[in-house]
Order: C-alpha cells, then structure tokens, then sequence
C-alpha cells in the first residue's frame, strides 16, 4: 500500500514537472533581428513631407521595441547606410543621429559608400548626376544569413521597398523554409514583389504614434559629456 502511494507520488510529481517544462518552454519569446535598409528608410521618411520630418530624430531601437508581439523580444538592429556625399549638413544630421543612437548597445551600425553615377535622359539629353549606394545590399544579405544558419534570431526582419532584398530572401527560405522572413515596409513606401516573398508584412505608414512615442530627447548627453543637440531642420 505504501509502495503504491509513493509511486503515485512519482507519477504526480513527474506530470507537474511536465507541466512546468511546457509553460516555460511556451512562455519563451522568439528572438527577432532587424535589418534596415537605411537609405530606403530614411526616404521614405523624407517622402512624407513636413507630417513626417520629426521623425527624422528617431530613437531606433525603441521605435523597433515597440514593433514587437507579447512573444518576440528584439535581438538587435541592424543599420545599413552610408555617408551623404556633396551635403555638409545632411553628413552633420546624420552623424548626430547615429552618435545618439550607438549609445544603445542594440544598436549596430554598418556603413558602406556613395558613388556618384552620371545619367542622361534620353528623352532630352538632360545630364546629371546621382549616387549609388555600394556594398549595403551585400552586407544585408550576409549579416541575414550568418545570423540564420548560426541560430542567433528565430524570426528575421527585413526594412525595407528596395526588390534588390529577393535574393536574399529567396536563399533563407530555400535554405531553412521554416524560418519566418517578415517585411517592414517603411512609411511613402510600396513594395509588393518583397513582400510576396516574405511570410508576414507590416506597412509602418500605419504606426505613426510608434514613431512619434520613439523620439530621441532634444538633448542627448554622451558618455564623455558631450551634449547632441536635435538637428534644427528636423523638428
């Protein structure tokens, strides 16, 4: 009779267990990587006109914190841009910004470069110039890669219009189909071959309040004392 009640026991005390491993393993939140595409983001912030000018001064990772569900926690974000070339002004903003925010640890900065590239309309032989950013896509798609076969995100998410990310997208879902590919497409912007590929899309034109919630302070004060000040043409 006492070895039937002990066993019992046992048997109550393995099924709690059970139970216990279950809730925690169900209660663990999926790890999210964000890979933006800055020169993208930035302009279609830009192409929304004044209604969207203060949100030039954004507070990256807490704009992205804010995008995620009750089940994800942000790993890190990913920034992919590079330095203006022929703008004083828009290479001062832009280092203002990027000094605010590496001051967050989840916060990774990834620069590539400008070349200038001349055109001519062939419709009235206009000549101009424009510039063309090198190296990011490549580094996008590595950096997405390398965290996917390494296990360091279970979702990966991709900011950005630009169907140069295809690709990219197309060898994760060949490589591992079930890891989920998501498509931040950013405000002004439209991209509806990316987001065919990817399983979820979320149009940040829609989350305005986020950004406006995710502003970076006026004044930010580096670690050595120095104080940032908001760009005056961003407010």
């Amino acid at each position: 009779m006492h070895q039937k009640s002990r066993s019992g026991e046992i048997y109550r005390s393995s099924s709690l267990l059970r139970e216990a491993l279950f809730k925690f393993k169900t209660m663990e939140k999926k790890k999210v990587i964000v890979y933006v595409d800055g020169y993208n983001f930035y302009y279609g912030l830009r192409n929304g006109g004044e209604r969207w000018k203060k949100t030039y001064w954004l507070d990256i990772v807490k704009f992205f914190e804010k995008m995620m569900l009750d089940d994800q926690v942000l790993v890190e974000v990913n920034y992919y841009s590079a330095r203006p070339l022929d703008d004083q002004q828009a290479a001062d903003n832009q280092d203002l910004l990027f000094s605010a925010n590496n001051m967050n640890p989840k916060f990774k900065l990834h620069l590539g470069r400008y070349k200038k590239k001349k055109f001519k309309c062939q419709n009235c032989g206009f000549k101009n110039k424009t510039y063309e950013e090198k190296e990011s896509d490549v580094r996008v798609a590595t950096g997405m890669l390398s965290d996917m076969y390494t296990k360091r995100c279970d979702i990966t998410v991709i900011v950005s219009a630009d169907s140069d990310m295809i690709p990219s997208v197309e060898i994760i879902k060949t490589s591992a189909p079930n890891h989920p590919v998501y498509i931040f497409v950013p405000p002004n912007q439209n991209s509806f071959a990316l987001a065919g590929k990817c399983d979820n899309t979320i149009w940040l034109g829609h989350y305005r309040a986020r950004f406006i919630q995710s502003m970076l302070p006026d004044e930010v004060t580096l670690p050595n004392g120095h104080v940032l000040h908001r760009p005056d043409n961003w407010i």
